[in-house]
């Protein structure tokens, strides 16, 4: 009774009966009742394992996790009844059949001739490449010979060619019949649904969906745990590793008939997988547009409709979109072009003579950490307002005449309190009653404060026809808010900003991580005024205004007395003249570093650099390698000179000398404890900026004051 079917239904029935020769599927054809059955394999599924541990191919492990199943599964044996009588399954090649139904006869068709090539290039190695992966023989080989005679190369050629078909076989059967004709056999019947749209009525196109959900739901059912699951998931990871063998084989300039079996075989793939996710996809958005053109007339019918859900077909807890395929597509160039990229990479790190560094450092510029900003909100207690009363004020007449004497000479308000308060008269404060709030006011001035650079509080009271102080009330009590100062920081372009980011984290792995920095020495030099010392304070505290009306701060002199200081620090404490004196019989693991600084990066200096490097062995670091725009990262910077222009505003010289010696003895203040404890600020700030991408991480005004936390 077989006899009769024919077209894609003869095909499939073709790989059952192959299936059953070599006991490598569950499902088998029974000719005599025209339907399929479900059988225990009794193969050891240790033959699965062997088979995968020597071939090695990516391919037949895809076959092997499509096949791989602890108990025989007879949905896919009552699917197969199902499709078998299909009308589509009968058509012949030379009849109108669906575009999907024809890919799919030609994938098959293209698998068994594959199935039986593969099979026979595997067994053949045996005899004549006995050495070569992933033939059996190749286990028996030492140092390239092969020991095994011919009778025993023939039956590795047997075992070789039996178990490739075994595992090629259940791959196609899983992989390409089930899951195409699924997909396929979805599609065809939406299709079907679609032209009988505009002929039924909306209660007859209703019930052939929810035939369609109920196939959706049982082909889902079968496919989605492992045969689909497998497919999505290692499908890409076999177009990449194609993508990788094509472009390796292309730069080894030979292997031509290597490099055409990949380019075939990467185009197979990419075209496999583009048919199965755009039909499943199309599948998806053409059934969500279906239920949003259903017209209904009742009320009842357009419940129905809404309730009705997408078709989806399903791969482990996900679901195939319109986009999946454009996504998986892109994901696979990418991993391809990064593949490529690292390999290129690993290839010239191995070629240079950069220090490695340890992944516990490595982790510690990982760019997903997360910065808090908390900021204090001022809470308002409201007045308690008493009831007005009905008698005015008393005042007195003495009073009263005052602020008449005032009114009439040309002063303002503020004037006449002046003039009130030295003539040791009172005034009534806020005599004129308070203004109401008013919405409108509010919503204007929270809208002219939200601004980056907003107006003045004078502006903002000339706009809204308020006075100053209601505006400055308004703002800190109605709206809560804060005055801030910002930030007074360098100009940063978007060259600065890499250039910072990737000079401190070349810095920090390549010279202070672990304990290298014990071999670094920074220096620096800047310029000390007699008027450093013993400063005057900017701020002072009175409750009159009058005593203290005589304290000034007398601004620096521009060209006063001044000498430069060049001062130097190391991983062992402060330097006071020669390097060679910390470091004796070290001197070829020491690295000294300076800002950017004109007279830092001019040719002499360069010049003198390397003359250094041939005499002593000392390496200064090159203009290339130092962040440019960064005090925040030179401890001369965020420490030297500031601990000591902090030191001598306390101190009482008022001479050169005396300056001189002064800013000798809190050098010598200096301890190697507190030179360890800056070089550890330094490191966490040159982490700080990577992490920061170049940008600015602390006020500059306050660089010699603010404490970097431990991260």
């Amino acid at each position: 009774m077989a006899e009769k079917f024919c077209g894609l239904a003869s095909l499939l029935i073709r790989y059952l009966k192959a299936g059953d020769i070599f006991k490598c599927i569950y499902t088998t054809w029974d000719g005599n009742l025209v339907n399929f059955q479900a059988f225990i394999d009794t193969v050891d599924s240790t033959v699965a394992d062997t088979v995968e541990a020597v071939v090695l191919v990516d391919a037949c492990f895809i076959c092997l996790c499509c096949r791989f199943e602890f108990t025989a599964d007879p949905l896919t044996g009552q699917l197969f009844d199902y499709f078998i009588h299909w009308p589509e399954m009968q058509k012949r090649p030379g009849q109108k059949m669906d575009i999907s139904i024809t890919c799919v006869r030609y994938i098959l068709t293209l698998s068994e001739i594959l199935v039986v090539l593969f099979a026979t290039l595997i067994a053949t190695l045996n005899l004549f490449l006995p050495c070569k992966p992933p033939c059996i023989s190749s286990h028996f080989c030492e140092n390239g010979v092969s020991s095994t005679k011919l009778q025993t190369r023939l039956v590795f050629f047997l075992a070789d060619g039996i178990n490739c078909i075994w595992y090629l076989f259940g791959g196609a059967y899983y992989g390409g019949i089930i899951l195409c004709c699924c997909i396929s056999y979805q599609f065809v019947r939406y299709k079907s649904l679609i032209k009988i749209q505009m002929k039924g009525s909306c209660k007859i196109r209703v019930k052939l969906y929810r035939e369609l959900q109920i196939e959706n739901k049982i082909i889902n059912a079968a496919i989605r745990g492992r045969i689909f699951l497998a497919f999505a998931y290692l499908e890409p990871v076999t177009e990449i590793l194609l993508a990788l063998g094509v472009m390796m084989v292309y730069n080894s300039n030979g292997h031509i008939f290597r490099l055409v079996t990949f380019l075939i075989g990467y185009a197979a793939v990419i075209l496999v997988c583009l048919m199965i996710f755009t039909i499943a996809g199309k599948l998806n958005k053409d059934s969500i547009n279906w239920v949003e053109r259903c017209t209904a007339r009742s009320p009842w019918e357009r419940r129905v409709v809404q309730s009705l859900a997408p078709l989806r077909v399903k791969f482990g807890n996900n679901f195939v979109e319109r986009l999946t395929p454009l996504i998986v597509q892109e994901f696979c160039i990418r991993q391809v072009a990064s593949t490529l990229i690292l390999m290129r990479l690993s290839v010239v790190y191995m070629n240079s003579t950069i220090t490695r560094v340890t992944c516990e450092r490595l982790t510690q510029f990982a760019p997903n950490l997360a910065y808090t900003f908390s900021k204090v909100l001022a809470t308002h207690v409201p007045r308690l307002k008493s009831p007005p009363s009905k008698m005015g004020p008393k005042i007195d007449p003495k009073v009263e005449a005052s602020v008449k004497a005032l009114s009439k000479a040309n002063l303002s308000v503020r004037g006449k309190r002046r003039q009130s308060i030295a003539s040791g008269q009172g005034i009534a404060r806020n005599a004129c009653p308070s203004k109401k709030k008013n919405s409108a006011t509010l919503k204007k001035i929270d809208r002219l404060t939200d601004k980056e650079n907003p107006p003045s509080q004078r502006q903002i009271a000339k706009q809204c026809q308020i006075s100053k102080s209601y505006v400055n009330t308004i703002i800190h009590r109605d709206l809560c808010k804060t005055v801030l100062r910002k930030a007074k920081l360098h100009a940063l372009k978007p060259s600065h900003i890499a250039n910072r980011k990737t000079n401190s984290r070349k810095l920090y792995e390549g010279h202070l991580a672990g304990k290298k920095s014990e071999f670094v020495v920074t220096l620096d030099e800047a310029l000390f005024f007699v008027q450093d010392c013993n400063r005057t304070r900017t701020i002072c505290y009175t409750k009159d205004r009058n005593r203290v009306s005589h304290y000034v701060c007398q601004k620096k002199e521009k060209f006063s007395d001044r000498f430069m200081v060049v001062g130097a620090m190391t991983g062992r404490g402060f330097l006071e003249v020669e390097i060679p004196k910390k470091y004796p019989g070290e001197l070829d693991k020491v690295f000294i570093h300076h800002d950017a600084a004109s007279s830092h990066t001019a040719k002499f200096t360069q010049q003198y650099a390397q003359d250094l490097k041939r005499r002593t062995g000392m390496t200064l670091i090159s203009n290339s390698e130092i962040p440019i725009k960064s005090p925040d990262t030179s401890p001369m910077d965020f420490f030297g000179f500031g601990y000591l222009k902090q030191q001598l505003f306390k101190r009482k010289a008022s001479t050169m000398a005396g300056v001189w010696k002064v800013l000798n003895e809190e050098w010598d203040l200096v301890s190697p404890e507190m030179c360890e404890k800056v070089f550890g600020s330094w490191k966490r700030r040159l982490r700080l900026v990577a992490q920061k991408h170049g940008e600015h991480m602390e006020n500059t005004k306050a660089i010699h004051s603010h404490r970097v936390q431990k991260l």
